[in-house]
């Protein structure tokens, strides 16, 4: 199963595998946990919860092998809580050291099982904070509250009273396998066959863990050194991620020309078919995509049509590449027609037909007038005498 990372250097990594047939993944935590000041290229827990979430329902088993000076409280509690509830059996495996927010994740397994060689380290939460005497408060209040949580987390298994638990969070502990199972801070001891790996922390990591017994000094600073093996292991791993990468933009880019090619090629034929080619190259280097462009020039047919029998047919382009609807169209042409009719109109006489005045008088006969209005009331007269 080939797992997509965000980070160039991620602090885990998930491996599928089959035991005997009954199917099993391994989560590597293996360096600083979730995001950090000391790594900014680290990513948080979102990412593994992700992954895991990703397996096939097939797996039935998650093996969780730890090494980690520790990291982000927050998400060594979300990764805790989300394999605590995951319908896998969960067995933790601390392979050399699980110190702060890593013996949280811890808590999580079914089973925990420390290598006879490895260590734990349990300790209040710290932060840093600039401010004034408020922001300090506060910090301290926030403080006490994360603790409360991790001493709640340790209870999964220790049944150390929470009294008992910040006491020895109080001094910074340092547990053994034995001390831990003692403690209740691990279910079992894998006896001599543990090969703790090196997780090739860097050097400014192991100030997360504060003073360091002197017992368990040696041990712990030889972590942050990787073995000859572990940077051959890197260096292929990482010319592997480079190939993979590379191959990966590639796919991208040809991907992406195709797509390109293809819209292009559809945004033309849309154009053509609605009579419009010479607007293709104008939405070929735009944004639209080709359903936008398709909308757009819905009902073109129906506004040309309707421009020609307007005889605005000029005025159908406009409209189309301006996503008018058809009935606005029509509206718009009704207002150009009638302003073009009332132009067209015109109540006064043109020079050629006024005439002069004289002209105007010989025309009017108030003789002719009378004559008739005389003839009109004689014919009236005559009709009502009968």
């Amino acid at each position: 199963m080939k797992i997509t990372r965000i980070s160039n250097k991620p602090w885990y990594r998930i491996k599928m595998q089959n035991d005997g047939g009954k199917d099993s993944a391994d989560i590597y935590i293996y360096d600083v946990i979730g995001q950090s000041f000391w790594d900014p290229e680290a990513v948080s827990a979102k990412q593994l919860v992700n992954e895991v979430n990703a397996l096939p329902d097939s797996v039935k088993t998650l093996n969780v092998h730890i090494n980690s000076p520790g990291g982000n409280v927050f998400d060594g509690v979300a990764i805790a809580n989300f394999l605590k509830q995951h319908k896998a059996t969960v067995n933790v495996i601390i392979e050399a050291l699980a110190a702060s927010a890593a013996s949280i994740v811890a808590m999580a397994g079914d089973k925990i099982i420390m290598a006879d060689n490895a260590l734990m380290m349990i300790h209040h939460a710290s932060a840093l904070v600039i401010g004034n005497a408020t922001d300090m408060l506060e910090m301290a209040a926030l403080l006490e509250k994360i603790s409360d949580s991790i001493v709640t987390t340790y209870q999964w298994h220790s049944n150390l009273s929470a009294k008992e638990i910040r006491a020895l969070m109080d001094k910074t502990t340092w547990m053994n396998a034995e001390e831990a199972v003692k403690n209740g801070f691990a279910t079992d001891i894998l006896d001599g066959s543990a090969e703790a790996t090196n997780s090739a922390w860097n050097e400014e990591s192991l100030t997360l863990l504060g003073a360091i017994p002197e017992r368990f000094r040696a041990a712990v600073f030889a972590l942050a050194k990787p073995s000859e093996k572990e940077l051959e292991n890197s260096k292929v791993a990482d010319d592997k991620n480079k190939k993979e990468t590379q191959m990966d933009l590639e796919k991208i880019k040809a991907d992406a020309q195709a797509a390109a090619t293809a819209r292009a090629k559809e945004i033309i034929e849309i154009c053509g078919k609605v009579g419009m080619p010479e607007c293709a190259a104008e939405y070929v280097g735009g944004e639209l995509t080709t359903e936008q462009v398709k909308v757009k020039f819905a009902g073109a047919q129906d506004i040309r049509d309707a421009c020609t029998a307007a005889k605005f047919p000029d005025r159908a382009t406009g409209y189309i590449k301006g996503g008018l609807s058809i009935d606005e169209v029509r509206k718009d042409l009704l207002k150009a027609k009638t302003a073009t009719d009332a132009g067209a109109i015109n109540s006064k006489l043109g020079p050629e037909d006024r005439r002069d005045e004289g002209d105007a008088r010989a025309l009017i006969n108030p003789q002719e007038i009378y004559a008739r209005r005389r003839k009109l009331s004689g014919d009236r007269r005559a009709t009502a005498a009968r």
